[in-house]
């Protein structure tokens, strides 16, 4: 694997990252009207999930 390709990677996972933290703390703001992307590599997806089960319950629990 050369290093381009693995910098490269490296930058699309970083970003994929600081965008699930923007949700997080949107989320954590009381913004829950945000759409929040699933793709990428298994982690990011599963952060992803993990982020919109969190979204899906406090939209619930307003509704309550």
């Amino acid at each position: 694997m050369s290093f381009a390709f693995f910098s490269l990677y490296a930058h699309v996972m970083l970003q994929k990252f600081n965008l699930l933290i923007k949700h997080a703390n949107q989320l954590g703001a009381g913004m829950d009207n945000i759409t929040i992307g699933k793709k990428g590599p298994r982690e990011v997806r599963n952060l992803a999930f993990a982020l919109e089960r969190m979204r899906k319950r406090l939209v619930a629990g307003h509704t309550d």
